[in-house]
């Protein structure tokens, strides 16, 4: 498999499909859909892909928090392609990405079921549980 890491171009063919993959990996198993309101929101975030031969398999955004500081959010992986590291591929070009725009961590909300997938990669649990989308999630925090 080649995987091909980048920054999908806003409104572009990556973010299309990103936005695809996004709503049927993270929304679609709770009974929510994305709005265009919600979408027009994301103009600003950086919305960093991994393909195949051009189809996109994993997507997240980052989300500029201070001069030193993202948000990671909306991490996704095609489910059948789950647990063959492209997840962790992802997740390093990110702190690339980060770390050459000048950011000194990485800041992000996890699902309680995928808090052990950032806690190796050295992503800490910051404050208490809290729910976000009628799930258990944590802040996790990153010093790059």
């Amino acid at each position: 498999m080649n995987l091909t890491f980048t920054i999908a171009e806003f409104g572009g063919d990556l973010h299309q499909q990103s936005i695809v993959l996004r709503d049927q990996v993270l929304r679609k198993p709770l009974g929510l859909r994305f709005t265009d309101i919600e979408l027009a929101q994301e103009i600003d975030q950086q919305h960093l892909v991994a393909t195949v031969d051009g189809i996109v398999v994993a997507v997240t955004l980052l989300v500029n928090q201070s001069d030193q500081v993202f948000k990671l959010r909306q991490f996704a992986v095609n489910e059948n392609l789950q647990g063959q590291g492209i997840g962790k591929k992802l997740l390093h070009f990110v702190e690339n990405t980060a770390i050459d725009q000048g950011k000194k961590s990485i800041e992000l909300h996890a699902r309680e079921v995928a808090a052990k997938f950032y806690a190796q990669y050295e992503y800490v649990v910051v404050g208490e549980p809290f729910t976000e989308v009628g799930l258990p999630h944590f802040k996790m925090r990153k010093k790059l």
